[in-house]
């Protein structure tokens, strides 16, 4: 690992200082929080060009004090640097989508890994740097599909000859010689005047060999997104369920203007009873960023005709839409809570919009689960219960771990350790083996998951004895 150490003779201590006083002035960013503290450090891994591309972003956001940047340099060096990261900071953010998937599936991890995903945007970039170089003549290319979705399409808008792709592996393995080589035998044979690729590690030896090869890098608006949306989510990854949950709020255009001068006031206390931040986005809409366990509390006792979060928006009634998505990312559940809008207003009651399409009503019995339905034993109300039923309903059910229930129901594996428990300690989950898996870190318990037992338990009325195996 030749990465920490060249850092720190640069100066980086491992875990750099962070800010524990008022930042003071506001920069109006969405990413500028107030405060800084070790539980909001972000990790950083990527190749040395886009840890410096990062850390240039993050400078001009005025929160480079929070990045924690590890560089490498192979592919190899990527699980040491994020077993170190991972135990330091709660989120960590990879420049790309090959260093987030060598270490996916390795542990169960502790935090929360994020991706920088490439865009459009960043392609198109780097072909324009193609025509600079070329004097406006669009070559033949070929084109890596690793790290790139939707390339193929990408290239069906703009005036270049067909590229030749080299295919994605179809596993998790990533073989840069074997990419390199692929684009090698392009151009050899001319099919290809130059190489396009997201790799740092191709686009090396592609350069090494005297190659015509552009590297994609990310865009500076992009970097900034990416850090911002890491740096939210890290400020509610300090909780147990580490799962984001994003509201998207729109006022409607029937509010007048006492209550629209009052609505940021109500919004505000609802962001802050939901243990959330509340950013405004325009004039009219608004996001609130909580954690699921927080939302999904709120709804169960909005559900069970309890006090909840949601009585602050009794105010607005009929006169503004909210939609909470969740999902493994901050971006998933800002998309999923835009997509949920059109049907909070047409509903008017807000909603949880799930990524399989369905819409919970909040305050409403909705999808066959009635208030009753749930696992009061254990702390799981309505909605957690329909989604834990949904999860285990997924798995063969004769042998789970808890990375398998993280990955079905949407948690960290700490927070399915926990469930698991609980579901052991009322019979429904029977501890049934002991495995290694091959690799370091905690031997995993397997679970025999009695459904039977579980549906017993839920039903209404139900006398809920826990001492029946």
């Amino acid at each position: 690992m030749v990465s920490p150490s060249r850092l720190e003779q640069r100066g980086n201590p491992i875990l750099p200082p962070f800010m524990i006083a008022d930042r003071g002035k506001s920069t109006g960013s969405r990413c500028s929080p107030e405060r800084t503290t070790k539980d909001s450090m972000i990790g950083l891994i990527g190749p040395p060009d886009s840890i410096e591309r990062c850390l240039r972003a993050a400078r001009s956001l005025g929160v480079e004090d929070q990045l924690v940047p590890r560089e490498y340099h192979e592919l190899d060096e990527v699980p040491d640097l994020t077993a170190e990261l991972d135990l330091a900071c709660p989120v960590v953010l990879f420049t790309g989508t090959v260093p987030y998937t060598v270490t996916r599936g390795l542990r169960e991890w502790k935090g929360h890994h994020e991706y920088i995903a490439y865009t459009a945007g960043d392609l198109y970039h780097a072909l324009i740097q193609i025509l600079v170089d070329t004097n406006g003549e669009a070559p033949p290319l070929s084109v890596d599909k690793v790290g790139i979705p939707d390339v193929e399409a990408m290239f069906d808008d703009i005036p270049f000859p067909a590229p030749v792709f080299v295919e994605a592996p179809t596993d998790d393995q990533i073989d840069v010689d074997a990419i390199a080589a692929s684009h090698l035998a392009n151009l050899e044979s001319g099919r290809a005047s130059a190489a396009v690729t997201c790799l740092s590690a191709v686009h090396e030896r592609l350069s090494a060999s005297g190659a015509p090869s552009r590297r994609i890098q990310h865009s500076m608006p992009t970097l900034k997104t990416a850090i911002s949306r890491a740096i939210l989510l890290s400020q509610v990854s300090v909780t147990e369920s580490t799962q984001v949950a994003v509201g998207a709020i729109v006022l409607g255009d029937e509010l007048d203007e006492q209550t629209r001068s009052q609505s940021r006031t109500i919004l505000s206390s609802f962001a802050e009873k939901l243990r959330g931040s509340f950013v405004p986005a325009s004039n009219d809409r608004y996001f609130v960023y909580t954690t699921r366990g927080a939302l999904e509390d709120a709804a169960d006792r909005a559900s069970l005709g309890q006090t909840s979060p949601f009585d602050e928006l009794s105010a607005l009634k009929g006169k503004v839409r909210v939609s909470f998505g969740i999902g493994s990312s901050v971006a998933a559940a800002e998309e999923l809570a835009l997509r949920g809008i059109p049907y909070a207003a047409s509903s008017g009651h807000p909603l949880i919009y799930g990524n399989d399409g369905s819409i919970s009503m909040i305050g409403l019995e909705s999808s066959g689960v009635t208030p009753d339905r749930a696992l009061p034993q254990i702390g799981i109300g309505p909605l957690s219960f329909r989604r834990l039923s949904r999860a285990l309903h997924q798995l063969d059910v004769s042998r789970v771990t808890a990375n398998d229930l993280a990955n079905a129901y949407g948690v960290t594996a700490r927070s399915a350790r926990r469930i698991l428990r609980r579901l052991n300690s009322i019979g429904v989950a029977i501890d049934v083996d002991e495995t290694s898996g091959g690799m370091r870190g905690r031997p995993k318990t397997i679970y025999r998951i009695d459904l039977d037992r579980l549906l017993e338990l839920s039903r209404p009325n139900s006398a809920g004895d826990s001492s029946k195996a």
